[in-house]
């Protein structure tokens, strides 16, 4: 543009605006200008005092690795009352959920039954009470002299033999169970049918509660037999037991290990067919160097040395333990009173100088944790 063509610009433009323009790139440019000096400052300051970190001391203590399982709960001992044959029942004695007493009979059938009828009920009754009189009467005589040992034995054979056979035709009729417990099955009402060898009932007793479970490979290869277990239950308290079997080999289908574990179960909180979440103690470490997660960064931690009134950061690699939530054990790498960076690090370079600013060993041992 010509010096005529630059003058006349200026003159639309007018002389109030020159100067706003001429102030403006003044004003930007000296913003950016103590931008720089700002940055310049704060990379300074942190040469000379160094990098801001947080930190914590390590302390030791012991920590547990606890894998957790899901299964259900059954009796320690569980029995399935099974019919003997096909007949009309008649009474049932319990109702489900009831706690019953061992040998007490559950289910009674009709005898008059043609299956029932086969077992001559009324003639080994008989059989039975005439054996019964016999050896009563054949042990006064004996008593005084009238009989010998031998009769007398003979006699309590055949009543104990008349007795065994009654028994068992009444087993087939009066369906007991041989366990005290509590009966989470029941399978028959009145006037229904049994079928021969099909289970009319289950009785299961809990002192003790068995937790059938099934592992993968991985699963299968850290547990074994005696290890301690754990049922935390909603209200707060802990049932323990203990690992009672786990199978060698995997089911061919499935391709897993069966187990089981058993645990106490006073005042019998937990019912036999409950969902329940058992935890095997899988390691247990004492006094090792605890370590809060965010410490960690991918080559290893950085621990802050004092040398000359500065501290200095190192990177040092760590290798790990047992790792339960937030907090991780070390094995080999750090010892009880490093100070570890946990915020911070990502600025940190081994050598660098660092500026502890707040300790937060507190925050994430907790005040009650031993040094």
């Amino acid at each position: 543009m010509s010096r005529k063509g630059t003058n006349r610009v200026l003159k639309m433009i007018g002389a109030p605006a020159l100067i706003a323009l001429t102030v403006l790139v003044s004003i930007t440019t000296g913003c950016s200008v103590e931008e720089a000096n700002v940055e310049a400052t704060i990379a300074e300051v942190q040469a000379r005092e160094g990098m801001p970190v947080d930190y914590i001391t390590v302390r030791s203590g012991a920590l547990e690795d606890w894998r957790r399982f899901t299964g259900v709960a059954e009796g320690e001992e569980q029995v399935d009352l099974v019919a003997g044959l096909r007949a009309r029942v008649i009474s049932v004695n319990a109702e489900l959920g009831d706690l019953v007493s061992a040998n007490s009979v559950l289910v009674s059938l009709d005898t008059y039954e043609p299956a029932t009828a086969s077992l001559n009920l009324e003639s080994l009754r008989a059989g039975y009470e005439t054996a019964r009189i016999d050896s009563l009467r054949l042990e006064r005589l004996h008593a005084q002299g009238a009989v010998s040992a031998q009769d007398l034995d003979h006699v309590r054979t055949s009543c104990v033999q008349a007795g065994a056979l009654l028994r068992t035709a009444l087993r087939a009729v009066e369906i007991d169970t041989p366990i005290s417990g509590l009966l989470t099955a029941l399978h028959v009402e009145i006037g229904d049918f049994t079928a021969s060898g099909e289970p009319v009932a289950t009785v299961a007793s809990f002192d003790r509660i068995r937790v059938p479970l099934f592992l993968s490979q991985s699963e299968r290869d850290e547990i074994t037999k005696g290890q301690l277990v754990r049922l935390e239950l909603p209200t707060g308290e802990t049932l323990m037991g203990q690992v009672v079997k786990v199978a060698l080999s995997a089911d061919p289908e499935t391709r897993l290990y069966g187990a089981e574990v058993l645990i106490e179960n006073p005042g019998h909180v937990v019912k036999p067919g409950s969902l329940v979440n058992p935890e095997i103690l899988i390691e247990r470490v004492e006094n090792a160097p605890l370590l809060p997660s965010v410490a960690l960064t991918d080559e290893g931690v950085f621990v802050l040395n004092e040398e000359g009134g500065r501290h200095m950061a190192e990177l040092r690699p760590v290798s790990l333990g047992i790792v339960r939530g937030d907090l991780l054990s070390v094995a080999e790498g750090l010892v009880a009173g490093d100070q570890v960076v946990v915020w911070g690090h990502n600025r940190l370079k081994d050598g660098l100088r660092a500026k502890p600013v707040s300790d937060l060993t507190t925050e994430y041992y907790g005040a009650s944790r031993e040094d």
